[in-house]
């Protein structure tokens, strides 16, 4: 597997299998579409080191032969970093400008970016079932909250403008979803077919 994936014609090319496994960048096809005009690949500096642990509670009660209450209540998380490559990017991209203090005399140079998210999303979704001549009703509710903080910071340039400093954020944003919904659904037996 790929982060961004390869071109058709590497996983078609039966030949060379080699060219499946490539992680490259980014790449493209010419005008005509057939043949690859760049491919770039990534460099040994990017990295990821993410972690999404889960914590669910499930429960199923069934109160008779036609009545069943379900219940999940859960609790993800989701935190870490990935460095990836910036060489495309200018100082303005960057945000080194004077409005942030910064008079860059030059863009950055072969720069990484570091991006960092923090995820955070819990929830409840209990239902019913009841079972009845000729088919199921269903009915229940969602309740999800979710929280999240991204942000990136330039943890490597061969050029940083003066008095440059290394926590500058260079783009940072909070999410924020909550979901509220009630749901129900009647399944019907018109015949034995």
């Amino acid at each position: 597997m790929a982060y961004n994936g390869v071109p058709k014609s590497y996983i078609d090319n039966k030949d060379d299998i080699s060219q499946r496994r490539l992680n490259p960048n980014a790449w493209s096809y010419d005008s005509t579409g057939k043949n690859l005009s760049y491919m770039t690949f990534r460099r040994n500096q990017e990295t990821e080191e993410f972690s999404q642990p889960h914590y669910e509670i499930l429960n199923d009660w069934l109160a008779s032969d036609n009545l069943t209450f379900k219940s999940a209540l859960f609790y993800y998380t989701g935190s870490g970093y990935f460095n990836y490559d910036g060489s495309w990017t200018d100082s303005t991209m960057l945000r080194w400008t004077s409005a942030n203090g910064y008079n860059p005399t030059q863009n950055p140079v072969n720069a990484l970016l570091e991006g960092y998210v923090a995820d955070h999303q819990g929830g409840w979704l209990p239902s019913m079932i009841l079972k009845h001549n000729g088919g199921e009703f269903t009915a229940g509710l969602e309740i999800r909250i979710h929280r999240a903080e991204h942000w990136a910071k330039v943890p490597f340039s061969e050029y940083y403008p003066s008095g440059y400093d290394p926590d500058f954020k260079v783009y940072s944003y909070t999410g924020k979803r909550d979901i509220f919904s009630v749901f129900g659904r009647e399944r019907l037996e018109l015949s034995d077919n």
